[in-house]
């Protein structure tokens, strides 16, 4: 999942291994304070850019390394002139 923290940062589209993204490989467009929804990777080290709907400037450009068969958050945090990634391993509860 990936949550759209930035306050300015408007939508985001969200590119893993420089291929745009989603459940079923479509545009995710996430405005603030939305989230992407959880989607399957095909790998558990992922290139991952967060760049701005519609667009080639990337706001954030990070390598995560996923735990297999473990769901994640990807928080993108702070203002859009400098995003950082904040990873968190989410637990999953019946």
């Amino acid at each position: 999942m990936v949550v759209n923290a930035s306050p300015d940062a408007q939508s985001l589209d969200i590119l893993a291994d420089q291929t745009l993204f989603s459940r079923d490989f479509a545009s995710v467009l996430v405005p603030f304070p939305n989230n992407g929804g959880y989607f399957s990777v095909p790998s558990v080290s992922l290139d991952i850019r967060l760049n701005q709907a519609g667009s080639k400037t990337s706001l954030l450009d990070t390598t995560l390394n996923l735990q297999l068969s473990s769901y994640h958050t990807l928080f993108a945090t702070g203002k859009a002139s400098s995003i950082r990634p904040l990873l968190v391993t989410d637990t999953q509860y019946p």
